[in-house]
This record gives C-alpha cells, sequence and structure tokens, in this order.
C-alpha cells in the first residue's frame, strides 16, 4: 500500500478499513504524514458536511473516577478533582445557555457511583435550559443506563477512543481496556 495513492483517492472516495488502518499506523512516528492525513480528512468532513463549526459547551466534574492512575491526559492530573455541586452545575448551565450555545456536555469519570450522578446531572442541564445534551464518560455506564439516558432525551454518549496501538492506550490508560 502505498500512503499518498490512499489519500489521494480518499479525496475522492470512500477508502476500506484496511486502507484507513494502514493511514493511521503510518502517521504514528512522522508528524508530515499525520499533518497530510488531517489536510484530507478536514477535505472530505468540508465536502460531506459543509464548513461548519460547532460551538459546545462542557461541563466537567459530574462524576468521580476510581482509576488509579487517572488517564494520561485527565485534568485530574492538573489540580484537585472535585464534584460540582448541584448548584454549581446549574450556575454553569445558566451561564452557557446565556451565549447561545445550544449544546452542552457533561464530563465525569468512571466509577460505581458515575451512572447515577449523571443522570442527576442530566436532569439538573433540564430544569435549567433546554440545551441539548451530550456524556463524556469512561466506561461505567451499562447497557440499560445508556437506554435510560435516551429516554431522558440525551442526544449522544461520547467515548473517546484515543488509539488503536495497545502499547500506547495502555500506557495513557492503564487501568481501562
Amino acid at each position: 500500500m502505498n500512503f499518498k495513492e490512499i489519500l489521494d483517492r480518499a479525496k475522492k472516495e470512500a477508502i476500506n478499513e484496511q486502507e484507513a488502518l494502514f493511514l493511521f499506523e503510518n502517521t504514528e512516528s512522522s508528524l508530515e504524514n499525520t499533518l497530510k492525513l488531517f489536510e484530507v480528512a478536514s477535505h472530505v468532513r468540508n465536502n460531506e458536511a459543509g464548513k461548519l463549526v460547532r460551538i459546545d459547551g462542557f461541563i466537567g466534574g459530574v462524576a468521580p473516577c476510581d482509576f488509579d492512575p487517572p488517564c494520561g491526559y485527565c485534568f485530574r492530573h492538573l489540580s484537585e478533582f472535585e464534584l460540582l455541586t448541584n448548584e454549581e452545575l446549574a450556575e454553569g448551565v445558566k451561564a452557557i445557555a446565556k451565549t447561545g450555545t445550544t449544546t452542552v456536555e457533561l464530563g465525569g469519570g468512571t466509577s460505581s457511583k458515575s451512572p447515577g450522578l449523571i443522570k442527576e446531572a442530566v436532569q439538573i442541564v433540564q430544569e435549567n435550559s433546554d440545551m441539548e445534551i451530550w456524556i463524556n464518560v469512561g466506561p461505567c455506564l451499562s447497557e440499560e443506563d445508556v437506554k435510560e439516558l435516551k429516554e431522558m432525551g440525551v442526544k449522544g454518549i461520547t467515548c473517546s477512543l484515543e488509539t488503536i496501538n495497545e502499547k500506547v492506550f495502555k500506557k495513557v490508560k492503564s487501568e481501562d481496556s
């Protein structure tokens, strides 16, 4: 496979899974290839969806995390991690809504307490705004939790896939799999 040929074709048509994996594998150690891939990805996005900029509000600290050590990119590395109170969450939601932002993402960690706290946070957002709600937490939600959040009106649940390289994943998220 040839990196440049696959990228050139990707601008015009869909590539297959093996070709996509090849592109990712060949960006791991090359900034130049990474930038070329981002350029083509931006081109495809613009052709498929237009030059769309979406601004979301983000409120972190709605659910605790038991991962020890925390994930390598987690903001708990930067300061003491404290959960927001319900009053702080309501205040944050109102402040974001005043900006005209239409979507809020609620972020938190992974623990046995997380699903209940996330559902409570969704209710607080709904009581204080009409914003669309997304959830961004670790792997703490059961299938039943996901169904319940959908019934509550949550529009999406994100789960980061930091890398498909198992060594890098283990280094960044040693408590996850």
